[in-house]
């Protein structure tokens, strides 16, 4: 493919300097070109991956672009106590050293550059090759490959086999797909043939058999490290030498395992790269700061077993430093990378190259979209391959487009000819538009339905205050700390995990991870808090001020929940009918959330009491047609509405859409604002007097003394969060049993407002509607190019591009150099500076279909719906807040059209890590709802301050948002006076081998989310789901894992029964509890293996096992909790 690859002309640099030996960073290409680009430099690639999904997935990108690659696996470091590895996985590491031996293309993760393999001499010495038509011995083999590291068997079923029968050798060998049967004749090999390990027929013939060694330890090598080892093994702790003595045996006869292998001679993996191979770098930055992360994390665990006597000595210095691990490559062959962020480190570039390329949009199976984007590929010069997945797909598009007047040919592999463009009738993960190389790939996973990625759910608030490594967090007790992540600490009887905190002067607190609902995390300032003391009290005083300043509030928390609490004196009347008809209606289905909104603020207007309700959802999802169904009963029942939206602009909008909605039915819509004439506004007035206006809507102006509502019944906010507090206040002024119905997109979480139950009720629309898209974002750098082609294809296909650019300053300078870019385009000016008559003038010829660029500032942020407006380019994102940036993609998409957003940053401006991260959170939360996840920072503290006012904003810093929403709970339970929630949770030590391994859960994130939800887990059948869902997602239990749900189960039982500690190991078994009359009982019942003991003002429960496990013990403890726990 590299003669192909060399025809396109932006490629031609990187291949020039590839054959020159420089070292050369490219930056502009998404993930799939970069693999596009691997797949054809035409020499041994050797390419490193940030971590092993993005390596597998390469290696499925690149063999479906021709590539020959395999995946080179990684294991974690060899600890003295750990067993060997999996025959699969040193088949695999086996198969890859040799590729790249023999000149092979490997895809390594990160972490493969910082493990130990065998010594590459010794690896190369013992591979082998059995031919046909050469004598040997079948003895002979049977002992060469035992040296090899090959499991004799009765039946050869996996790679690493071999099974010797008479006459007849089978061995499966890594370097072949299929096993080799081989029948002698003497020590003559008279037949050779491959043959199913399933079935073991024979397939086909073979003339040889390539026999690679699945070991890491050979044996000349094994005698000196099994000394070393027996050497240092002298200084372990009792324990772990006697763990040590029950496998040195093993070590003798069967070598073959990580324990020796520090020990032993050995290699890294660049030992074995050619120096004729290329190394092919994803994001170099990743790559160092993911091996410097797990570096330092090896060494404090190793340090700190090694200071225990639980592993041997000589373990740590083995492991290669991240330096090491990355200049070895590096100095050996020259080097490629592709690189999304220019820094500083280990990959010095002679030479860059700049591309503009971005990731394909994703269809889902929008076949006119496919159609119009595929003619205008082609028409502009494209070259164009369309993935299917099987030729069945690859017919069915081809008649498709065929019908459209698009013509393409079907091809069984991937080929690079792709003028005039093809469909391929494989499997292609992503894909990416080249503006570059004017080369289109588009992945079947693009072209169809996204699959999901299957992860634990997060539940409850947990959807907004998600702990992550790095994050400031609030421990109930301690304070405002530093999450560290989590580390894994050996005891008596096993390992468990522990999430590190930080506190000041460098004290660390490890908290169990049954535990992690003590923590959450810091949110509630934009500056970095101050971290608290560990011990002493601190926190306890701080906490105490704050809810001091919270009591403060009681006096007007009460008075809202009475005036709530007073009936308005009438209920609004079910008609009928009339509402039945009103919502067949509507044009769409209406989704399950919609639904049950609409339900809940129908019992609300059907009781007596006041409504004062907030309705959350993200933009488009359909607040509107909640709010219509109840302005309708309220207007059908008589009573005025009014809808009171921030700008001028957005009112407008809704007249026109409930003018549309509600004029079949004679109910009257007007609208106040700053586009009436004197003479309409004068006329609008008397009929809200007279009440022949029933539905009004406007924006201040609604405020006005003038106005005199006849029988306001019902008022609804729209963007409320745009409504300052004196706002709010006089509309509680206008009109008394008044019902209230605020709307917003801005996300501010359910947690506050559950707190404040006392002074309204919220409401929220989760799903979107059934054909609404999520909006495709590309965060790219700036290129006129790239520009110029993102207009004319929203254009082409009738659509209207908003173009973010928030320099008042230099806009209409930009703004020239836009209309001179792209001519064919109408382009409209907006910003904030500009006359108001102008600046409306502007919108409503945009959103009228007459222009079809806006150049604005982030004015567009709120209230402005056009839905033709379906691409959406920001400059300079990366000078903007990450809700801020997810408001303004918000604008587009609200049709059934695929919509985009590009986020675009300066030309070889160098991101900070700060913009890094922003810019990638947007890429990572591009489905629909995630309102909810990315806009936490600055519009859930901008909401909490409407509610809290600014000097509880300032409580809210001290000690973060989530612990003053709990101090808030217990004061409004105390207000309204109520037994305020307990906050207890029992100390609890139970010495069993519980945590997560490495290779279960691997992604940090997912095992962070196993740890929330196993905090949250209240009972058996919760312990049950959960363990179900990990079954479902990840496998089999493994018993950590299933120790770690026990556990947790227990802490939920000790709550319930307001247990203080329980402790379970070798020694005792103790459980601190309350005298109460259900203890009692529970006591009754065990009487025969219990001691009781007082213990303060608690009974100390001690029970009596002989030479029980800690297992049976904590089944006996969860028996006697149940019963203790138990309404009976």
């Amino acid at each position: 493919m590299f003669t192909e690859l060399y025809g396109y002309p932006c490629y031609r640099k990187i291949l020039d300097n590839i054959r020159g030996k420089i070292n050369t960073a490219v930056f502009g290409v998404p993930e799939s070109e970069a693999a596009f680009i691997a797949a054809g430099i035409g020499k041994p690639v050797f390419m490193v991956a940030p971590d092993f999904l993005t390596a597998k997935r390469l290696v499925r990108q690149l063999n479906a672009l021709g590539g020959d690659f395999v995946y080179m696996p990684f294991e974690d470091d060899a600890l003295i106590f750990k067993k060997r590895s999996a025959r699969s996985f040193s088949a695999e590491k086996a198969l890859a050293l040799y590729r790249i031996l023999e000149g092979g293309n490997v895809v390594v993760p990160a972490e493969a550059l910082m493990r130990l393999y065998p010594e590459q001499g010794l690896f190369s010495r013992n591979i082998f090759t059995i031919k046909s038509d050469e004598e040997v011995s079948p003895l002979y083999l049977a002992s060469a490959l035992t040296a090899a590291g090959y499991r004799r068997t009765s039946l050869v079923e996996n790679a690493g086999d071999f099974s010797l029968r008479g006459d007849i050798l089978d061995i499966f060998s890594p370097s072949e797909e299929l096993p080799v049967r081989i029948e002698f004749f003497g020590d003559t090999p008279e037949r050779m043939r491959f043959f199913s390990p399933e079935t073991h027929t024979s397939l086909r013939e073979a003339d040889s058999i390539t026999v690679i060694p699945v070991c890491d330890v050979f044996p000349e090598d094994a005698p000196s490290a099994v000394e070393k080892l027996k050497k240092y093994g002298k200084k372990l702790s009792p324990d772990a030498r006697a763990r040590f003595e029950a496998i040195s045996s093993e070590l003798e006869t069967s070598p073959d395992n990580p324990w020796l292998l520090p020990y032993a001679k050995y290699s890294l993996v660049s030992d074995y790269l050619s120096q004729e191979s290329i190394t092919v770098w994803l994001e170099p930055k990743h790559i160092t700061d993911r091996l410097q992360r797990l570096y330092k994390e090896y060494v404090s665990r190793t340090g700190f077993l090694m200071e225990r006597g639980e592993i041997a000595e000589g373990v740590a210095e083995s492991f290669p430093d991240p330096e090491t691990a990355l200049n070895a490559p590096m100095g050996k062959c020259c080097g490629l990378a592709f690189q999304s962020i220019a820094a500083s480190g280990f990959f010095a570039a002679a030479d860059t190259v700049g591309l503009s390329s971005s990731r394909t949009s994703s269809y889902r199976m929008n076949m006119q979209q496919i159609a119009s984007d595929l003619d205008f590929w082609l028409k502009e010069g494209y070259r164009v391959g369309i993935f299917t997945g099987n030729r069945e797909n690859a017919e069915r598009l081809n008649a498709f487009l065929s019908d459209n007047n698009v013509a393409l040919n079907i091809r069984e592999d991937f080929s690079d000819s792709l003028v005039n463009g093809c469909i391929i009738a494989k499997s292609f993960e992503d894909g990416f538009i080249s503006r570059s190389a004017r080369l289109v790939l588009l992945g079947d996973n693009r072209l169809y339905a996204r699959e999901n990625v299957r992860r634990l759910s997060r539940r409850g608030k947990n959807a907004f205050l998600a702990v992550e490594e790095g994050d400031y967090v609030v421990h109930e007790t301690h304070g405002i700390g530093l999450c560290a992540g989590v580390t894994t600490i050996s005891g008596e009887n096993g390992d468990k995990d522990y999430i590190v905190v930080k506190y000041r002067n460098n004290d660390t607190l490890y908290v169990p991870v049954e535990l992690s609902d003590i923590l959450s995390k810091y949110s509630g300032s934009d500056t970095a808090p101050r971290l608290s003391a560990l011990g002493g009290g601190e926190f306890e005083k701080v906490k105490a001020k704050v809810k001091s300043g919270i009591k403060e509030m009681t006096v007007d928390l009460v008075r809202l929940y009475t005036q709530r609490e007073r009936p308005r004196g009438f209920r609004y009347k079910d008609t009928g009918y009339l509402e039945e008809a009103f919502a067949q209606a509507f044009p769409y289905k209406e989704t399950d959330d919609q639904l049950r909104c609409i339900e809940e603020i129908n019992k609300d207007l059907s009781s007596e009491k006041i409504m004062d309700r907030l309705l959350v959802g993200d933009v488009g999802f359909g607040k509107t047609e909640v709010a219509m169904r109840a302005a309708f009963k309220v207007a059908a029942n008589g009573r005025q509405v009014v809808l009171m939206a921030p700008t001028t602009i957005l009112s407008e909008q809704h007249k026109n859409t409930f003018i549309e909605r509600f004029s079949p039915f004679n109910i009257k819509v007007v609208c106040l604002n700053r586009f009436r004439t004197s003479e309409e506004t004068s006329r609008i007035l008397k009929e809200i007097k007279s009440g022949e206006a029933e539905i009004i809507i406007g924006t201040h102006k609604l405020l006005s003394k003038k106005i005199e509502y006849k029988d306001m019944g019902l008022l609804i906010l729209d963007e409320e969060q745009r409504f300052g507090v004196e706002h709010k206040e006089l509309l509680k002024t206008i009109q008394t049993n008044v019902d209230v119905l605020s709307m917003s997109a801005t996300p501010i979480p359910r947690t506050l407002h559950m707190a404040l139950t006392g002074i309204r009720d919220i409401s929220t629309i989760n799903s979107p509607p059934a054909e609404r898209l999520p909006v495709e974002s590309f965060v790219v750098e700036d290129s006129p190019a790239l520009i110029r082609d993102v207009i004319i294809r929203e254009i082409s296909r009738k659509g209207q591009v908003f173009l973010v650019y928030n320099r008042v300053e230099t806009i209409d300078a930009f703004s020239a150099g836009i209309r001179e870019l792209v001519p064919e385009a109408r382009i409209a000016v907006a910003h904030g500076r500009m006359p108001e008559k102008e600046l409306e003038n502007a919108v409503i010829a945009f959103a009228h279909g007459e222009k079809d660029v806006m150049i604005c500032t982030t004015i567009i942020e709120n209230g402005i719906d056009i839905p033709d407006a379906n691409t959406l380019i920001v400059y300079d994102a990366d000078n903007l807040g990450l809700s801020q940036l997810y408001q303004l993609k918000g604008r587009v998409g609200r049709s059934n059209k695929p919509a985009f957003a590009y986020f675009v940053y300066r030309e070889n401006k160098i991101l900070s890590d700060i913009a890094y991260k922003r810019l990638s959170g947007i890429m990572e939360n591009y489905e629909l709802g995630s309102g909810f996840k990315i806009a936490m920072k600055d519009l859930e503290i901008r909401g909490a301050g409407n509610v809290l006012g600014r000097e509880q904003h300032g409580h809210m810093e001290k000690v973060g948002y989530d612990m003053y929403v709990k101090l808030l709970e217990e004061v409004v339970a105390e207000a309204k006076g109520e037994e305020s929630p307990s906050r207890k949770t029992a100390s609890i030590e139970v010495d069993l081998d519980a945590h997560v391994p490495s290779g279960y859960i691997e992604s940090s994130e997912a095992r962070m989310d196993f740890y929330r939800r196993l905090a949250e887990v209240s009972d058996y059948s919760q312990k049950t789901a959960l363990a179900d869902e990990l079954k479902d997602i990840y496998g089999s239990l493994p018993k950590p894992v299933s120790n770690l749900l026990d556990i947790a189960e227990l802490k939920a039982a000790c709550k319930r029964v307001g247990a203080e500690k329980l402790v379970i190991n070798k020694r005792q078994v103790k459980l601190v509890v309350p005298n109460s009359g259900k203890i009692l009982k529970a006591i009754s019942a065990f009487s025969s293996l219990l001691k009781l003991e007082t213990e303060g003002n608690n009974l100390s429960v001690n029970f009596r096992f002989k030479n029980k496990s800690p297992k049976y013990a904590v089944s006996a403890v969860r028996a006697f909790l149940e019963i203790a726990g138990s309404d009976e």
